[in-house]
């Protein structure tokens, strides 16, 4: 009788083990990775929000004229406005949901006058499934306040 050699190659029972493995790895991982792009993506919006809120308020001092800074939620962007002018519009990620206690003229959004005093105070509450951010607009100085819940 000849001495028969196993057939190279991973057996039913071996390949089943590393799959098994592989799922268990990437069911621990995925809500992790998922949890720290949710807090960059949360990050990323709350940096160019502030940034675009001092550049409204001077671009209100400096044009003289009234400008506003404003979320549209249904279409996942903000935009800064001179007077009835687009000036900037700025997307952000479809998870992050807007909500705010700022109504009407100006729902979900801050108004400057032309000395670059805010029209309205309140609240503007950034959520996703893990990250939850308040914008706080101050009325008498118009300085924001951001707070992580």
């Amino acid at each position: 009788m000849k001495n028969s050699k196993p057939a190279p190659g991973f057996t039913l029972l071996e390949g089943m083990v590393c799959i098994w493995l592989l799922s268990t790895v990437l069911f621990l991982l995925v809500p992790h990775v998922e949890r720290s792009m949710e807090r960059r993506w949360m990050e990323e919006l709350v940096g160019n929000y502030l940034a675009d809120y001092a550049y409204a308020q001077s671009l209100a001092i400096s044009q003289g004229v009234h400008a506003t800074i404003q979320f549209v939620p249904e279409q996942y962007f903000y935009m800064v406005r001179l007077r009835n002018t687009t000036v900037k519009k700025v997307s952000y990620h479809r998870r992050i949901r807007v909500d705010s206690n700022l109504g009407l003229p100006y729902p979900h959004g801050v108004r400057f006058d032309n000395r670059g005093y805010v029209h309205q105070g309140g609240t503007i509450t950034l959520s996703g499934k893990y990250e939850k951010r308040r914008l706080i607009i101050q009325l008498v100085t118009g300085r924001i306040r951001v707070e992580k819940e």
